[in-house]
């Protein structure tokens, strides 16, 4: 994107807001949010859109469209989508039936103002996967305050049956379990 087609934006913006008064504040909030996404995912990506950086992250992988209705009508977003080559068919695991695994996630919110967050995972203490750059909060009001865990199964054939031991929840790093024997 260049400073040009930016700028033309925030124009039409304006035009509207001058033009229509308040009845045209949903079309401008409507460009105000698609633009806003825009540099969301080209900030996440690392890339503008065409660019090619030894940095980039993955690809634009065109919109999904979404209604959302509020107090100043519907909005019609496109939500921009990504597509992250670097990864491929990682996100997929499989757990193995009759064994027991050990599944450590760490999220890290990010510093006000800065894409510095983070999320990692590890598998039997093997790194899953590790992303940087999230930007989770705006205002540092906003912490975590929740925390929920689950198994998503597609298409299961048979009874599929998770058990959970062992859980825990900490604001600091957590060191691997160590089993005590029972006598």
């Amino acid at each position: 994107m260049t400073r040009q087609e930016d700028s033309s934006r925030y124009e039409d913006i304006l035009e509207l807001l001058a033009t229509h008064g308040l009845e045209g504040l949903a079309r401008a909030m409507e460009i105000l949010l698609n633009e806003a996404m825009r540099l969301e995912r080209a900030d996440f990506l690392r890339a503008t859109p065409h660019e090619r950086t030894p940095d980039r992250r993955g690809y634009a992988n065109g919109f999904k469209p979404k209604i959302v209705k509020g107090r100043v009508g519907e909005l019609r977003l496109e939500v921009p989508q990504v597509r992250a080559v670097e990864e491929g068919d990682r996100f997929r695991f499989v757990p193995p039936r009759g064994e027991s695994i050990c599944l450590k996630q760490m999220i890290e919110v990010n510093t006000v103002g800065k894409a510095d967050g983070e999320l990692a995972a590890w598998i039997n203490g093997q790194l899953y996967l590790h992303y940087r750059g999230f930007r989770w909060r705006k205002t540092e009001r906003l912490k975590i305050k929740r925390f929920t865990f689950g198994i998503y199964i597609h298409q299961a054939r048979r009874k599929n049956v998770v058990w959970y031991d062992d859980v825990a929840v900490s604001t600091g790093y957590l060191g691997p379990l160590k089993r005590t024997r029972r006598g």
